[in-house]
């Protein structure tokens, strides 16, 4: 046979030969932790798995359906993915340019309140969410359903998702729901996941023991996106007292939304008959709130949250017990872990209070001429 031929017959049994490997890769799945809720038991998640390959969420049991809470590929990480997929992405990772690598990380990051600028780390859940929560069963390939994946290297794939029984889920509009004490559970829009009516106002009212504040999770929220102008013609709008705390649309996960009183309001607003978006699935809890405090004379408040509150001097004071400019309070149980009638207020001090004396040479310069 002459070499030409040979090489030709070559060529074509190791084409063949690569197009019969299939990747094999280890998963790992465990189930974290039960959550007891008013109707059943929610079961925890996590599956550490390859990229490469169709992924398949489904719950144990035939009641429950999925929701995702971390969907996250970790391209810097491979122990999940087989040796063959160690070739192929190296092979993979050459044709993938640093130019394009960046465009992807922008156009595929941009969906989420808090994106993180790690590049080895990039958040699926705006695709796991469209193809998973809500149902009963999915499945994903990442290098069809995902724009670019086709580019990226076979990597690990982080994934954490809920399974919740169906009847105990909140699933009715122009609801009152009642929090106890540290309790919580879920609400979904009417038509979740497939769609969401229209042309009315659907709103639920959450209600909690005074003393306690009102904490809302989206977890899945895809509501029609914004016109070019930015409004928005349906949209969430949550409001307290008279007061708008939230007001959007378009598509998102994880926005979270904590209340200043005992009770919070959500207003679905949709102008159009029906629309096929998925609506939104949220977590409600009631939890344990400190009272509220003003800052002492002289001082005011650069950081306020949830757990904490800091108050800072004005320029030249300090507090004189700890002759420091910043003072922060630390929530606890329910409790400020200092007095707030005790908080002392800030005095003429510190560095930038005192007047600093030196002594000054006088040089006087001598004219010989």
């Amino acid at each position: 046979m002459q070499p030409g031929r040979w090489l030709a017959v070559t060529l074509l049994a190791l084409s063949i030969l690569h197009a019969k490997i299939r990747v094999t890769f280890s998963k790992t799945t465990r189930v974290l932790k039960g959550v007891r809720l008013p109707a059943g038991y929610m079961e925890i998640v996590q599956e550490d798995t390859c990229s490469d390959g169709v992924i398949r969420l489904n719950c144990r049991s035939l009641h429950a359906f999925v929701f995702v809470l971390e969907a996250e590929y970790q391209r810097d990480k491979s122990h999940s993915c087989s040796e063959i997929n160690k070739v192929r992405r190296a092979a993979r990772f050459r044709e993938f340019r640093p130019r394009m690598r960046e465009d992807f990380k922008v156009k595929l990051r941009g969906n989420y309140i808090k994106d993180e600028e790690d590049p080895s780390r990039i958040d699926l859940r705006t695709l796991f969410n469209h193809r998973c929560s809500g149902r009963y069963h999915c499945r994903v390939t990442i290098n069809e359903d995902h724009p670019g994946a086709t580019k990226w290297q076979p990597a690990n794939l982080r994934l954490k998702y809920a399974c919740i029984p169906e009847n105990a889920v909140n699933k009715y509009c122009n609801m009152k729901v009642t929090i106890d004490d540290n309790q919580g559970g879920y609400v979904k829009s009417p038509g979740y996941p497939l769609y969401y009516p229209g042309q009315f106002v659907c709103n639920w009212t959450f209600h909690t023991v005074p003393g306690h504040r009102v904490s809302l999770v989206f977890h899945d929220f895809n509501i029609r996106s914004p016109e070019p102008n930015g409004s928005c013609l349906d949209s969430v709008r949550i409001r307290e007292n008279g007061r708008i705390l939230f007001d959007s649309c378009g598509t998102r996960a994880g926005v979270k939304i904590i209340s200043h009183s005992n009770k919070i309001t959500v207003d679905l607003i949709s102008s159009s008959r029906v629309y096929p978006g998925r609506g939104f699935l949220l977590h409600y809890e009631a939890i344990r709130s400190c009272p509220e405090t003003t800052a002492p004379k002289g001082s005011y408040v650069t950081n306020d949250t949830l757990d904490s509150r800091t108050f800072k001097c004005f320029s030249g004071t300090i507090f004189p017990d700890t002759k420091e400019p910043k003072r922060t309070l630390d929530c606890r149980n329910g409790r400020w872990n200092e007095s707030i009638d005790r908080l002392p207020t800030c005095v003429v001090g510190g560095d930038r209070g005192k007047i600093q004396w030196g002594r000054v040479r006088v040089y006087f310069l001598h004219d010989a001429s």
